[in-house]
This record gives structure tokens, C-alpha cells and sequence, in this order.
């Protein structure tokens, strides 16, 4: 089935088999009153506003069917297939387009016989462009001629062109899209306002809306990550509806609260799992489950800045300090690429190495990236740590002479870079399916990796350690780390059976100086043996401590304090240097004062949460949702803040907006810009002001691929040789060789 045209009286549309047929319904009578066999293929199918006429082709030819009296009015002779009709109201004007040369043809009707005809070329605008689409305007003083990369303003009443918009600079020629391969990014609709003053066009993400009268940009709109596929305008409303491609969601604008600039939260493509924070708080790093993509979010607006896509899910990754530089482990895929170093001011990949993806570890004050990872896909290959220094676009790596048989959890670095914390095990017991003598290993990365180590063995000499846990940093002690350990209570240590572990085991933990191998702080027996340790928190000053159920502990006494919440989801966070709590069950973020158990603060965020991190002032909350959002929130406590004070350092607050559309930034037909949002294009922008970006993502020339290579290789015609068998081929037929 071709296009259709429908009224409320009649159904108009065009069936193609070997040739085109104009079908033509009764709304009323549900059934088909004419069917119109035509010579060859038409592409269009367009009633008037009276529904009194339709206008079909048969190739070359333009007709025009009386709708009421089934008669054949009229046919005009086009130049070249027509591919698209635009009528007036009264129906006695016609914009005639196709897909071979720039120009509009222009019809004059009465009674649907053609009078005059015309054409308007616009070849000098559209720069080696071709016309996609067009739409006239409501008020028919306009007509909008859209292009690839340029979209035209033609004024009918003073029959030229009166505003040029090309596509803008920022946005890449092509695209990957996570989980996509690459694409061409061309505008993809162009519409009127319904009160015909502004200009709306879709490119990439991005809806742009320009005044008609002096062509300025008056703003932009991001969707989502995506391609913006449908682009609608609702008559009497003030509403822009887009849809992006593939997705099932429909995203509906208001125009007017567009016009006043009101930002709306960019997101990525899928369930963010992870995010990571840079030293000064400014910029969030995100990666999804199981997609390719990492997104970086700004701070102050909540706008994606960049968007790195792979070529196979993101496993792992970690940033510098000042956000420079990022270390991302893939899913293997190919050869020498599961782990890349992108440097993300210059958008490229530096550095490229590994077969299996790893544990990238953040640094907190140096410019540099731990990286622990094995050599070979196999669960008892040992772990190598390599350290990446980063100046420019130099790398400079340190390997580390020291190997690991295991890595139990994702390893971390004390406060002030002092030492690389590693959870490891001399081995891994098949039968009881568990590690056996789970080791701390402390490197020192101010003394090129000197590595101590501390297993169970070593800490019962002070401490009745069963078996090490978990490990932790102390956030105010960069020498010294927490320890999770099991332990066996004096009396039961003659007790056997089955129901030992569950009934006896306790879990505990203590403080251990990793420099000196000194314990200085323990708290044993305090919880059973089967709680969460992930939801087990502990203050910085290790004067309280929670379990997975909100129970509050003092850890001097070993005593029961309190129980914040009887009910409801498990702790996640401690905020506010310990004076609160916070917690998350679906779409709402609350948070506990832990002196008084009161709630201070309860949030919708509007999606079920999947992820959340502290930043480092202790108040500033940062959430990832399954949809793709990340979003910051900061506490305030009532009782110990003074809120103006704390609202003033917010950085959202400090963003200067403008007050009337004087101050908007906006463009010229040949200047454009995003107006005010911070966000940025991707991949391959080719103009000095953005950097350029190879195809594919890989920092590593390899030289051409197999692809490359067969696709220069010239045929070489070879004619069949003559056989009496062979009569009955064509002796034009060519044969080809295989080696």
C-alpha cells in the first residue's frame, strides 16, 4: 500500500503490484466506490480540503480525479517523477516536488483543470543538497523546503527565499548510537508553529525552533539519546510531539516553556549502573547495564556532554581526578581493544591493549588510572596491575612486578593516594566452593608497588579472626583501612555440627594500619554471620554503626542504640559526616537523621532507582534510574545547616539565565549555535572548534581492514571460453576466478 489521503467523507489511497492503482472509498458507505487503473507507479495521493478533488501520478504524469464525480478532470506533464503535492485551502494552488532536481514546480488551478504553471529554483540554497520534503505554511505565506543538511524559507508573497537554515556546525555527519552501528544524522522533519511564527526542525536529538520574521534561533531542544524520527505539531495547541526511532516512547513539548528556556534532565539509553564523580564534583561519569555507553553529565545543568559508545558492552571503567581521562574495559570482542584509554577533552582514544577487560581504579588526587586485570580469559590466570600516567596525549605505563591469583572485589586506593587496596586469596577450594585464605594486599604506589600482606593467619595474633570478609577505606586515614572478618566466640570454640556457621559465626570488624600492620581499632560479635554486609555502614569516626534491618549500634559498647526503620528498604548511604542516612525503595530517595531516627527529606525522582553515590562535601546526592536519568539532590538538615548558605554553593544556583529573549543567545542563517545548553555534539565534527574523531573508535592504527582492502582490489574481466555446451549463455557472460 502508497500513500493515502483521508477526509471525513472519502478514503483516497494508491495499491502498487506490477502497476499503480487509485483507490477511492466512501467513509459513510464502509466501501470502495472506484478503483482507477494507472499506466505506471505513483507516488502520491492527495485529496483538497473540500475533498472534492485528488491528485495522483502515473510516472511522469500529474492527475487529478474528481472525487464526487469519479471523472478523470485533467493531466499535467512533470519533468521528472513527482514525489510530493502541498495544496492550498481553496485548492487553487499546487507545490510540486521530486526527488531529481531542486526546484519546486508551482500549479495554478480552477476547478481542478491546471491554468499555469511554474517553477521555483532553489539550487543556489541548497549548496549541493537535494529537497527531502516540503509543508506550507498555515496563513499559505510560507513554503518550507527541507534538505539533508539545509532547510529553506520561501515567502509565496514575495516569491523568494527569505531565510536559509543549514544544519548546525556542532552536529556530527554521522553517528553511533549505542548498540547501533554508525548512521548519517541529516534533518529528519521541518514543521510551522501553528501560529506560523517560528521555524521547527529535528536533527540527531535536537529540535531547533527559529523565528520566522529575522530567522534567529530563539532555543534548542534535546530528547533523550536517540534519532528523532517523527516530528507533529498539534493544531491549536502550543505543544511540540516527537519520537525517537525504535523507542516506545512519545515525548510531547511545550512550546511556550521552550520559548522561556525551561531545562529539561538529558539521559542515557538504558539502566545506569554505575557513576563515578570527578575530584571537584562538576562532572558525573555513568555507564549503563549491559550497553556500550558511558555518558558524562554536567553538574550544573544536568546536560550529557559526551557519550562514548564501543563496540561491545562496558564491563568496567574509571576516571582521573580531573575528569581528563578514562579507562574503559569492553566485553572481549577483538583482539589488543578490551580496554581503552579515552582522553575527553581531545574526544579520542589514546591508548588501546588487553584481551580481558579489568578493574579500572580512580585515583583521587594524581593524574593517573590504576588498571588490575589478567592476561588470558581463565578463571585461575593471575592479575597484573599496570599504573597509566596521563600528560597531553602521553601515556606513560608502570607495570608492577607483583602478581594476584585472585581479585575478590573491585579493588580501591586509600585517601591521598597512598596505597592500592586488593582483596585476593592463596586459592579456591572446587569441593566447598569457596576461597580458601582470602589476603589483603597493600601496595604502595609512593614506593613503586611495595606490597604488604595480611591474611587471617596474621591478624589472630590480636584479633580472633575466622576469615577476612570485606575491606574498606577509612575516609579520614590514608594509611589505614576497615576490615570485615568473621569470628568464633571463646565459648563455642568446641562446638561442631552442621548449624555451626548459621548459629555461632558473628561477624565483626576492625581498623588495620596498613603501613605498619598495627590494629588499632576492633569491634567483634557485634553482628550474626548472615546479615548484608553490603548495607553495613559505618561512620567516618567509628562511633556507630548500622546493619542491613536500620539498627544502630555503639561501637565502643557493642550495645544496641536504636532502630531507625522497622520497616522498609535496607540503608544505602551515610551523608552529612554521619548525622543522617539515606535510603531508596523504587521511585523515592528519603533520608533519616540518625540522632532522632526523624525523616528529614522524601523525594520522587520519578523513576525506579538503580544506582546512588555520595559526593565528597557529604551532602549532595547522585542518582542513577533505570531510564536512563542521572540527577543530584542535596540535603539539608534543619537542624545543623543554615539552608541559604548551603543553597548559594549549589552550582545550579550560580548559572546566570536570562531574564527576556533580548539576553538569549541566538544565530544567523549562516552562524548557528545550541543557544545556552552546555551539551555538545559527538564523533566526527569536521570544523577546527571541535575536535575530530576517527571511525571506528580505536586509538590504535592497525592499517586497512579486511574490508577495506577487498573493496580496492579492482575485478579483472575474464571472458568464459567458447564450449558447444555452453550455446545458450550470453555471450556477454564473464567468468570468475577463485583462489
Amino acid at each position: 500500500m502508497g500513500p493515502i489521503s483521508v477526509s471525513n467523507q472519502f478514503i483516497c489511497l494508491v495499491v502498487t503490484l506490477d502497476c499503480s492503482f487509485l483507490c477511492i472509498a466512501s467513509v459513510n458507505e464502509a466501501k470502495f466506490i472506484e478503483i482507477v487503473g494507472l499506466d505506471g507507479r505513483s507516488n502520491i495521493c492527495t485529496m483538497t480540503s473540500d475533498s472534492r478533488y485528488v491528485f495522483t501520478n502515473s510516472n511522469n504524469d500529474l492527475l487529478v480525479y474528481d472525487v464526487y464525480t469519479l471523472e478523470h478532470i485533467g493531466t499535467c506533464h512533470m519533468d521528472h517523477r513527482p514525489t510530493k503535492i502541498v495544496l492550498s485551502k481553496s485548492g487553487n494552488r499546487g507545490f510540486v516536488m521530486n526527488n531529481q532536481e531542486n526546484k519546486i514546480k508551482v500549479l495554478h488551478m480552477k476547478e481542478g483543470y491546471v491554468d499555469l504553471t511554474y517553477k521555483i529554483a532553489v539550487e543556489e540554497h541548497m549548496l549541493k543538497d537535494r529537497i527531502q520534503d516540503i509543508e506550507l505554511s498555515n496563513t499559505e505565506g510560507y513554503l518550507l523546503i527541507r534538505g539533508l543538511s539545509n532547510v529553506v524559507l520561501f515567502s509565496v508573497s514575495k516569491g523568494k527565499v527569505t531565510n536559509r537554515f543549514p544544519r548546525p556546525s556542532n552536529i556530527p555527519k554521522e553517528f553511533r548510537l549505542p548498540r547501533h552501528d554508525f548512521t548519517d544524522l541529516s534533518y529528519t522533519q521541518a514543521k510551522f508553529s501553528d501560529d506560523d511564527r517560528y521555524v521547527i526542525a529535528s536533527i540527531f536529538r535536537n529540535v531547533y525552533i527559529w523565528n520566522i520574521l529575522d530567522g534567529k534561533l530563539v532555543t534548542t531542544l534535546q530528547s533523550p539519546m536517540g534519532i528523532i524520527s517523527t516530528l507533529l505539531m498539534p493544531s491549536a495547541r502550543q505543544q511540540i510531539v516527537t519520537h525517537l526511532d525504535g523507542s516506545d516512547v512519545v515525548h510531547v513539548w511545550s512550546l511556550e516553556d521552550a520559548i522561556k528556556h525551561v531545562e529539561t534532565l538529558d539521559r542515557l539509553t538504558g539502566t545506569v549502573a554505575e557513576v563515578l564523580i570527578t575530584s571537584d564534583s562538576s562532572k558525573v561519569f555513568a555507564r549503563c547495564h549491559d550497553s556500550d555507553e558511558v555518558g558524562v553529565i554536567d553538574m550544573r545543568t544536568g546536560q550529557m556532554l559526551d557519550l562514548l559508545t564501543h563496540e561491545s558492552p562496558v564491563t568496567n571503567f574509571a576516571i582521573s581526578p580531573d575528569g581528563k581521562y578514562t579507562i574503559v574495559s569492553v566485553k572481549p570482542k577483538k583482539p589488543h581493544i578490551t580496554n581503552k584509554i579515552w582522553h575527553m577533552e581531545e574526544r579520542k582514544i589514546i591508548h588501546e591493549f588487553g584481551e580481558v577487560g579489568g578493574f579500572g581504579v580512580s585515583l583521587q588526587k594524581s593524574s593517573s588510572v590504576l588498571h588490575v586485570c589478567q592476561k588470558e580469559l581463565n578463571f585461575k590466570a593471575p592479575y597484573y596491575i599496570k599504573q597509566f600516567n596521563f600528560q597531553d596525549d602521553h601515556v606513560d605505563e608502570v607495570q608492577c612486578n607483583f602478581s594476584l591469583n585472585f581479585v575478590l572485589n573491585k579493588p580501591f586506593v586509600t585517601q591521598d593516594d597512598k596505597y592500592l587496596i586488593i582483596l585476593t586469596a592463596d586459592d579456591y577450594s572446587e569441593y566447598e566452593a569457596e576461597y580458601i585464605t582470602p589476603t589483603i594486599c597493600a601496595f604502595s604506589l609512593e614506593n613503586d608497588f611495595d606490597v604488604a600482606s595480611y591474611s587471617s593467619k596474621h591478624l589472630r595474633s590480636c584479633v580472633n579472626v575466622q576469615g577476612v570478609l570485606d575491606v574498606r577505606p577509612c575516609e579520614d586515614n590514608p594509611y589505614a583501612v576497615t576490615v570485615l572478618f568473621t569470628t568464633i566466640p571463646k565459648e563455642t570454640n568446641g562446638c561442631n555440627g552442621d548449624d555451626f556457621e548459621t548459629n555461632y559465626l558473628s561477624t565483626g570488624f576492625l581498623v588495620l594500619d596498613v603501613c605498619s600492620g598495627a590494629v588499632t581499632h576492633v569491634c567483634d560479635q557485634l553482628l550474626s554471620a548472615s546479615s548484608h554486609l553490603e548495607q553495613f555502614l559505618i561512620t567516618n569516626d567509628y562511633t556507630v554503626c548500622i546493619d542491613n534491618q536500620s539498627n544502630v549500634f555503639d561501637i565502643e559498647t557493642g550495645s544496641f542504640v536504636t532502630q531507625l526503620s522497622k520497616t522498609g528498604p535496607c540503608p544505602q548511604k551515610l551523608a552529612l559526616n554521619g548525622k543522617a542516612v539515606v535510603y531508596y525503595e523504587a521511585n523515592e530517595v528519603y533520608v533519616v537523621r540518625m540522632v532522632d531516627g526523624k525523616e528529614i527529606a522524601r523525594c520522587d525522582v520519578h523513576s525506579p532507582i538503580s544506582c546512588m553515590e555520595i559526593c565528597q562535601d557529604g551532602r549532595t546526592v547522585i542518582i542513577g534510574c533505570t531510564n536512563g536519568a542521572v540527577s543530584a539532590y542535596v540535603i539539608i538538615d534543619e537542624m545543623f545547616d543554615n539552608a541559604l548558605e548551603v543553597l548559594k554553593k549549589i552550582p545550579s544556583r550560580q548559572i546566570e539565565k536570562p531574564h527576556d529573549n533580548s539576553e538569549v543567545q541566538t544565530c544567523t542563517c549562516d552562524s548557528h549555535s545550541t543557544s545556552r545548553r552546555s551539551s555538545r555534539a559527538w564523533d566526527k565534527v569536521e570544523i577546527s572548534s571541535y575536535p575530530s574523531y576517527s571511525r571506528p573508535p580505536s586509538g590504535v592504527s592497525r592499517g586497512l581492514s579486511d574490508k577495506d582492502v577487498l573493496n580496492r582490489i579492482k575485478p579483472v574481466h575474464r571472458i568464459r571460453p567458447q564450449a558447444d555446451t555452453l550455446f545458450y549463455l550470453n555471450p556477454k557472460s564473464q567468468a570468475c576466478a577463485i583462489m
